[in-house]
């Protein structure tokens, strides 16, 4: 789940939030939060007895020229992903995103596991799916995550199907990557997602107060997409069964409208 302040790192986590996503949610689907405010946010989870695993997005690899300073990361960091909107016709861009990842986990002192991301949306201009996913695998990504760019009427599952997603997922799997999905999802959207079995449904607009990705975060909101969740997949615990698939995590993200 997608937070932008350390009290909304409180209200996900205690709603049952199982992933924080640190982001700013004003500055795009995958926009980068401030690093006084990933350092307080990364700050408050840490003293906690139990923290859930953190990642950050930072934004857009266009957004990074070379001159542009990279800020190190905090120690609890675990994820990181890096949006490829208006790259597809730069040829160099696998090498670009190669350049900033390692400029990051110098920064940062350490290897960092990378999420690749996929924006289904076409108008985001990003790379074709098979390339992402070939740069992905040369890169050793830990994830794969689809999500939508353009944030206004259309959702993730009006963009690309069910079927689409679940052979992508399969896809990710078989390279050994985490799956997830984002994109305005919504609690009537579970039925169809779990017949997607990601690993992480991530949200933010579902979870925030007036459905509006940039209102603060509920901890009553988070609980009842928790609960819905927890209920489909409940509804659909033989089909789960049987496939051996495990209950997909909840993280807020910061991509919904």
């Amino acid at each position: 789940m997608s937070v932008r302040s350390p009290e909304e790192a409180q209200a996900a986590i205690t709603g049952g939030c199982d992933l924080l996503d640190i982001k700013e949610p004003n500055r795009g689907s995958l926009g980068a939060a401030d690093p006084q405010t990933i350092a307080a946010i990364c700050g408050a989870v840490g003293g906690l007895q139990a923290p859930p695993p953190i990642s950050v997005a930072l934004g857009e690899l266009n957004e990074w020229p070379e001159e542009r300073p990279v800020p190190p990361l905090p120690t609890n960091v675990e994820y990181v992903k890096l949006g490829l909107s208006r790259s597809h016709q730069r040829a160099d861009w696998p090498k670009r995103w190669q350049l900033l990842r390692r400029r990051v986990e110098e920064a940062s002192g350490r290897k960092i596991s990378w999420i690749a991301v996929h924006y289904a949306d076409p108008q985001a201009g990003s790379p074709p799916l098979d390339d992402v996913l070939q740069a992905a695998l040369e890169a050793g990504c830990a994830g794969l995550l689809v999500d939508t760019f353009q944030k206004g009427d259309k959702r993730l599952l009006d963009l690309i199907d069910v079927a689409a997603l679940r052979n992508l997922r399969q896809r990710a799997q078989t390279a050994a990557m985490t799956f997830a999905v984002a994109g305005s999802l919504r609690t009537q959207d579970l039925w169809a997602i779990t017949n997607v079995s990601p690993d992480i449904i991530a949200v933010r607009g579902a979870v925030c107060r007036g459905g509006s990705r940039t209102a603060g975060v509920s901890e009553d909101a988070v609980r009842a997409f928790r609960h819905e969740l927890d209920r489909v997949f409940d509804a659909n615990a033989a089909r789960e069964a049987e496939s051996n698939v495990p209950r997909p995590i909840v993280a807020i993200s910061g991509s919904d409208p």
